[in-house]
């Protein structure tokens, strides 16, 4: 008897004490990946327990909130914005983990003429953007376009079509080298090469005094020509040294149409 009540007192103390394991997987992400403490979002949308890095089982309670579509929570700029900036890059922020975002599916327009740029999403960010190939023009309304085809990450919602519209300012923004050809630190180049500058907006001032290419201390005779506003082409006068480190500098004598004047830039190239 008294080993009966001794067993049953000590029963009851360790029950006082226990408390149940937490379980490995099996709450969904909340809102922007929100999990419990202890717990970290993963691929699967599903919180996984610290420590954790086995297979959560498929999810099938909340599979029907994730086969229904989601949509943005915000956007920068805002629908309807105005005074925006002409360098602004277009983001949409959402509530899960997206695939499937690039051009077809996240462009920007203007007047339904698509604007050159590149769309992209990195996982755990929660933000699409849009980055323009070249600065906007100033007053001037564009169209951000959300298309089919973005879908929850490891998951069956898609995120629903969207448009929205906003108004830029006026060019405070400064022109901006935007690629050249050779490319800055580029190697082997051929000793024939000319030297392209394309600019993120038309530009001009651009001559072989706001443009000089030098070996060292010595100037290469050349000269420069426009292909369009955007693209300025240094042609020497005679083939680039072998084996030679060449300087292209450009001044903040290049402005915009709107005075706004290059920050100094400079790179080099070295020749085969």
């Amino acid at each position: 008897m008294l080993g009966r009540v001794l067993g049953a007192g000590l029963f009851a103390a360790l029950a006082g004490c226990y408390s149940p394991p937490e379980p490995d997987c099996g709450f969904a992400c909340g809102p922007g990946g929100a999990c419990p403490a202890d717990y970290s979002c993963a691929s699967d949308h599903v919180c996984h327990h610290t420590g954790f890095s086995g297979t959560c089982p498929a999810r099938t309670a909340d599979a029907a909130a994730d086969a229904a579509p989601f949509a943005i929570v915000s956007t920068n700029p805002a629908d309807g914005a105005t005074g925006v900036s002409v360098g602004q890059v277009i983001v949409a922020n959402v509530d899960r983990d997206v695939d499937g975002v690039d051009s077809t599916t996240f462009s920007l327009e203007q007047d339904a003429t698509p604007v050159a740029g590149t769309a992209s999403y990195s996982l755990g960010s929660f933000h699409l953007r849009f980055v323009p190939a070249l600065q906007l023009d100033p007053n001037t309304t564009y169209t951000a376009v959300i298309g089919t085809g973005i879908h929850a990450h490891n998951a069956d919602g898609n995120l629903m079509p969207a448009t929205w519209s906003f108004t830029t300012g006026a060019d405070t923004v400064v022109p901006h080298l935007a690629q050249s050809n050779p490319m800055a630190n580029a190697v082997n180049v051929p000793t024939t090469s000319t030297v392209t500058l394309y600019f993120d907006e038309p530009v001009m001032g651009v001559d072989t005094t706001s443009v000089t290419v030098t070996a060292g201390v010595t100037p290469v005779v050349g000269a420069i020509s426009a292909t369009d506003a955007h693209t300025y082409v240094f042609t020497p006068t005679a083939a680039l040294a072998a084996a030679t480190t060449y300087t292209v500098a450009l001044t903040n004598a290049i402005t915009d149409n709107y005075g706004n004047a290059l920050a100094p830039v400079s790179f080099t190239f070295t020749t085969q």
